[in-house]
């Protein structure tokens, strides 16, 4: 079956029935081994079997004839494959040529032609519209416009076509010649501005002072309503004070949280309102202008910490607080310095950054213990009065002013000024911050340590 023929189909069929009569050579094995135990039995048991036409050593040269047939046919059946494949895959390639081939006569014709009408288009848009000032002036130059962009919509079915074309080319690996892609996309992208240019030209013009007189109305509908907001607020603070301290400091935190949200928003929306002004060029009278707005605003936020301090302050010496109105003042500005949100409070991590920097170096542990027994509202952060009560039983000093100035004369070795290297070699970073910030500078950059001190002490 394996050597006459009787195995059909194509060749994979062919190879595929072969194995399966084959198997391997296991039946064959098998049908074998039965033969040659036969055969030992018969030897040992005296048995000549010469007179079999099937003697062992014809039947063993025939089993191994057998099994070359099979290697050999199936080897046959492999060469014939190969051949197939080549030439299959000869015929793809050649198809696959002609098909590049034909892709590039077409994406030729059609780019040289796509080229040529960009060039006449842009030839046609290019120059300048003369100014319309009658109906008569912009319907002849609606006209002369339509007729430029009268074949734009088969032309983009064209390009369309031919940026298929191009991708074909560049995927089989073929350059697309001098007219690219990307030439004629440069072409288009300008000849269609040109267009848009145009067509804007002609419906912008009655529209124009409509969108400008709306960007004006808003721009005055925001400034007149913060104009006003920061008039009521300034008058509540300068208004006459309760006698409740604690009712004073609420207001006055009201008037902070509220000038940090809905007055943040009424600056930023006159922002964006004046940002639009300026973009779209419109002429405006300003009866008060964004800067002066902005000013008032900060009036405001100035104002309402200041009375923030104050109130706390007063807070303080009426529970007979041992601080003077200058360490009071010292007190608020650190409160200042890092409540750089001007939220009137500390968070966690600034109270932490506020005590480092007057010489308190706690670890986190402590921190959250000391929060808890500062924070009075438990509200989980720190105000001002709290912040204040908190200094108040801490402000001991222990070192006279000659004694703080010999140690930092000690740091400059002798110099009149420190620099901020050598204050951050001896303090914490929030430490040498704070300082850097309200010691006064010295002619050559660092800071008069000296001055510090005695204004400080004399306070």
């Amino acid at each position: 079956r394996v050597h006459g023929g009787a195995v059909a189909g194509s060749i994979d069929e062919r190879a595929t029935a072969i194995n399966e009569l084959y198997a391997a050579g296991a039946p064959l094995d098998a049908e074998f081994a039965k033969v040659v135990a036969i055969d030992a039995e018969a030897t040992n048991m005296g048995v000549a079997h010469s007179r079999s036409e099937h003697s062992f050593k014809a039947l063993e040269k025939k089993r191994d004839t057998f099994v070359k047939l099979v290697k050999s046919r199936l080897s046959d059946l492999d060469a014939e494959k190969n051949v197939q494949e080549r030439a299959a895959a000869q015929a793809a390639a050649s198809a696959a040529a002609e098909h590049v081939e034909t892709i590039r006569i077409d994406y030729t014709s059609k780019a040289a032609s796509l080229n040529s009408w960009l060039d006449q288009l842009r030839e046609a848009t290019s120059e300048p519209l003369a100014e319309l000032t009658t109906v008569e002036g912009a319907q002849e130059q609606q006209a002369l416009f339509d007729e430029a962009v009268a074949t734009l919509e088969p032309q983009t079915k064209a390009f369309e076509e031919v940026k298929k074309l191009a991708a074909d080319l560049l995927k089989a690996g073929e350059a697309l010649g001098s007219i690219t892609i990307e030439l004629l996309q440069s072409k288009w992208d300008e000849s269609v501005l040109h267009i848009e240019e145009r067509r804007k030209a002609l419906v912008e013009a009655s529209a124009k002072q409509a969108e400008h007189e709306a960007l004006r109305q808003k721009f005055f509908a925001i400034a007149d309503d913060l104009d006003a907001w920061t008039d009521v607020k300034m008058a509540l603070l300068a208004g006459t004070p309760s006698a409740d301290l604690a009712a004073q400091a609420n207001a006055a935190k009201g008037v902070l949280e509220e000038a940090n949200t809905v007055g943040r928003e009424k600056v930023n929306a006159l922002k964006a309102a004046g940002d639009a002004i300026e973009a779209g060029a419109v002429t405006i009278t300003f009866r008060k202008s964004y800067p002066a707005l902005q000013a008032e605003y900060d009036a405001v936020v100035d104002a309402a910490n200041k009375k923030v301090a104050d109130v706390a302050a007063a807070q303080a010496r009426a529970a007979g607080s041992v601080l003077s109105p200058e360490q009071l003042k010292e007190f608020s500005d650190i409160f200042s310095h890092f409540d750089k949100a001007s939220k009137g409070n500390l968070t966690k991590l600034e109270f932490k950054g506020a005590l480092t920097a007057v010489g308190e170096d706690l670890n986190d542990q402590q921190i959250d213990a000391l929060m808890t027994r500062t924070d009075a509202n438990g509200n989980k952060v720190i105000e001002l009065a709290e912040f204040i009560n908190f200094m108040s039983s801490h402000a001991v000093d222990t070192d006279s002013d000659d004694q703080l100035v010999a140690a930092f004369a000690t740091i400059t070795d002798g110099a009149e000024e420190i620099n901020e290297a050598q204050l951050k070699q001896v303090l914490s970073a929030e430490e040498a911050e704070y300082l850097m910030s309200v010691m006064p500078r010295g002619p050559n950059g660092g800071f008069l340590y000296k001055d510090y001190v005695r204004q400080t002490f004399a306070k």
